[in-house]
């Protein structure tokens, strides 16, 4: 049967609570501030992805999935907490052949994550907007924001990436020490690659984050000097030289031009190999193999 919100009921998980394996909640159009848990085989359908939206107010996983054979597609799913893990879907160990279709989910410290689950269908959703939203700005303490070179404005930072591409300006991350612990899955390097990104230079990075760049066609760099990372200031433009020579071991410098209209170089270096290094000049692993 079908379970319509908020017509039989005015919120998506007392539809939920009150279904039957099998059932479909089905949810019309509107704002939904919940946090949802499905601990049974259903559907859950959103009449509309762009105007059908559970928000989880900043707090927790937006969505946990309990069970197998779950359906969920529809929705926009936004505002996860944002600490490790706040998730726009997590589904929980154990809970297998789910499909996860057509949705929008933005605005989440994580996306979709699968924790030790098999034989799902994630198709057709938008993620790219999670990028770097539990990121700390060094310069201000905000938390996924960025000041936008090209207005002044500060941002999300997806949005700064996306008018970055847009005006066919390539951009950069520039990071602390152990970047990418607790962002191993592969979607933590991917959305970076998808959104324009080119470098990421750091004190240090989290080893398979690391990896995971290298595989996605980012430069991953860190500085020969650490104490380098405070020489950068928020509104840098960066040019990177070495690139028409890059070998294993060789060296990499960052020009840092300021807004006073000083510059300086900043020495760094790279751990990739030759395979690596064809991976970055094919723009992914996947395009170095398809040749």
């Amino acid at each position: 049967s079908t379970i319509l919100v908020p017509d039989d009921y005015d919120r998506i998980q007392w539809a939920i609570g009150n279904a039957s394996v099998g059932d479909t909640v089905s949810v019309r159009a509107d704002i939904y501030y919940e946090h949802l848990t499905i601990d049974k085989s259903i559907s859950v359908m959103g009449e509309d992805k762009y105007n059908t939206i559970i928000d989880g107010n900043g707090t927790e996983n937006v969505i946990n999935i309990e069970a197998n054979n779950v359906n969920i597609t529809g929705f926009t799913i936004q505002k996860s907490g944002t600490v490790y893990l706040g998730c726009g879907i997590y589904v929980h160990d154990g809970s297998d052949g789910n499909n996860i279709s057509d949705n929008i989910i933005a605005d989440n410290y994580c996306g979709i994550y699968l924790d030790h689950s098999n034989n799902n269908v994630v198709s057709g959703n938008n993620i790219s907007d999670n990028m770097l939203t539990g990121a700390v700005n060094a310069f201000n303490e905000g938390v996924g924001q960025a000041t936008n070179q090209l207005s002044g404005e500060s941002q999300a930072v997806n949005e700064v990436a996306r008018a970055y591409t847009a005006a066919g300006k390539n951009w950069l991350v520039v990071g602390d020490t152990n970047y990418g612990e607790g962002s191993s899955r592969e979607h933590a390097a991917m959305s970076p690659r998808h959104m324009g990104g080119r470098v990421v230079i750091t004190r240090s990075f989290a080893r398979i984050h690391e990896t995971n760049l290298k595989k996605q066609g980012l430069l991953p760099l860190t500085f020969v000097n650490g104490d380098d990372y405070d020489k950068v200031q928020e509104a840098d433009t960066i040019d990177i030289t070495g690139l028409t020579d890059l070998a294993p071991g060789s060296a990499v410098t960052a020009v840092l031009h300021h807004s006073d209209g000083s510059s300086e170089e900043i020495p760094l270096q790279h751990s990739m190999n030759n395979e690596q290094i064809a991976w970055f000049k094919a723009g992914s692993a996947l395009n170095s193999l398809r040749g």
